[in-house]
């Protein structure tokens, strides 16, 4: 019995053995399976990434790498554009100058900086060409700083206006004017098409009349700048009689017209301002003109703040008067144009002796006093500006001239010199000009992807915060914060 059991235990035992032996066979079977599957697709991978680069080269035999393309923007029919200029070399520039009837084209090559190691990172510089070639402008841009106003060669007002927030640029046509719905044109009476907004009378007498032209007949109306309409039989809207008209081009669709005329007398010399809309369907145009009487363009007289008077003295000159009112208290102010010299003599050294202080903000607080070094020693138009009197009573007035060598009034233009340039944070700006602008009209001057936060008007008691601002107008200082 013991040598049956024994010999039955071993043949378990060898049994055993043998099924654990099989089993690690299979196991080992699997996984060397396993890995060979494996194998196999990492090398059919490579040899696939193998095989591409060989197509690719191949097929690259005898063909050049395409470089991007230059980047057309026409500037007549947006007032901006912001581009990514990420691998964009150049930018074709199409735009008309402010004092062109046709457009002309420019290029602008570019060269992006994005290295963070150097100052100023994620720059950007430009030079801007004419179709000859010929440099015209030329500046590094960064976030930090906005672009300078581009005076196309031969014109006296700013064109355009480049900035840079990484990695977009912003180009915006200063001088962008919106397609009408309709079209207004005046005549005087002498039957002469009268291209500027500023109206003259004559002895006192005003007599204008206004054809609005449009594909359907539009409606006309008018109204002092208040909102008050013009008073019955000043403005009377008629059938077209013996007006004359332009002959349409060939193949032009065909327009209808209504005219209006405007009768109107005044002795007292001033800047009277209306606004003539024409409409046709849920469409309209609305012109703003002023009534010149005594040569005056522009009248500001608002209480507790300087009062500013604009008058034509010639076709080429301006005055600009300002009258500040008897307080010690800061009083806001700013330029329609050119500028104010405070040290060659511009102004006599017994009114800046009347001055306590004149202050600004770029960045920070800028100040000027009489016979101490001063951060700035002139005034510039665009800026705004607070000034502080010694004495509360007395006269305190001068006057700043304006010259131009062409027509201070441009045909067919609007008497806009030129925006603010405006940067990231706060702003204290002006409006250049002698009428009030549309605060729309300053998106074209901000920064890359940025927008108008605040916008404050500035009276002798300080930041007018309750009040909005649709219009901004020359002779006053703005609070403008950009984000």
């Amino acid at each position: 019995m013991k040598q049956i059991t024994s010999r039955a235990t071993t043949n378990k035992k060898q049994n055993d053995s043998s099924v654990n032996n099989s089993s690690v066979k299979r196991r080992n079977s699997s996984l060397s399976k396993g890995l060979s599957v494996r194998l196999a697709v990492v090398i059919g991978i490579l040899i696939l990434i193998v095989l591409g680069g060989l197509w690719y080269q191949f097929a690259s035999v005898g063909k050049a790498v395409e470089a991007p393309l230059p980047t057309a923007v026409d500037l007549d029919l947006q007032a901006s554009e912001e581009i990514n200029i990420e691998n964009v070399p150049t930018i074709q520039i199409k735009v008309t100058r402010s004092d062109a009837k046709s457009s002309a084209e420019y290029s602008l090559d570019l060269t992006v900086n994005d290295d963070e190691s150097s100052y100023p990172s994620f720059s950007s510089s430009y030079v801007l060409k004419d179709s000859t070639k010929t440099i015209l402008a030329q500046e590094l841009l960064n976030d930090l700083s906005s672009g300078k106003e581009i005076y196309l060669p031969g014109d006296e007002h700013p064109d355009l206006l480049i900035s840079y927030a990484a990695p977009y640029l912003k180009i915006a046509n200063l001088n962008y004017i919106s397609p009408e719905a309709v079209k207004i044109t005046v005549f005087d009476s002498a039957e002469k098409v009268v291209s500027s907004p500023f109206l003259s009378l004559t002895d006192g007498k005003a007599h204008f009349v206004f054809n609005a032209t449009s594909s359907a007949a539009p409606t006309l109306t008018a109204q002092w700048a208040d909102g008050t309409p013009l008073d019955e039989g000043v403005f009377v809207v008629t059938m077209p009689t013996e007006m004359p008209v332009e002959i349409p081009e060939e193949g032009a669709p065909s327009t209808k017209a209504t005219l209006a005329t405007l009768d109107w007398s005044q002795e007292q010399d001033g800047a009277y301002p209306f606004v003539v809309v024409g409409k046709v369907g849920d469409q309209q145009t609305v012109k703003r003109y002023v009534l010149s009487v005594g040569g005056i363009l522009y009248d500001l007289d608002k209480t507790n703040l300087p009062a500013v008077s604009v008058k034509q003295l010639d076709a080429n000159t301006i005055a600009v008067t300002y009258t500040f009112v008897e307080t010690t208290d800061p009083q806001p102010f700013s330029l329609p144009c050119g500028k104010l010299e405070l040290v060659d003599g511009t102004i006599s050294d017994d009114l800046k002796a009347k001055i306590d202080i004149i202050s600004s903000y770029g960045g920070g607080i800028k100040q000027w006093k009489k016979d101490v070094p001063s951060n700035f020693k002139e005034l510039q138009s665009n800026k705004g500006y607070f000034l502080q009197r010694k004495t509360a009573s007395g006269d305190l007035s001068f006057t700043v001239q304006c010259k131009s060598s062409k027509n201070i009034l441009p045909p067919d233009s609007t008497p806009l010199f030129s925006l603010p340039v405006l940067n990231k944070g706060w702003n204290l700006i002006g409006i250049s000009g002698y009428e009030s602008v549309a605060v729309e009209k300053l998106e074209t001057s901000l920064p890359p992807y940025t927008a108008i936060s605040a916008l404050y008007s500035l009276t002798g008691q300080g930041a007018d915060t309750s009040t909005p601002v649709s219009e901004l107008e020359p002779g006053r200082a703005y609070w403008v914060r950009v984000q």
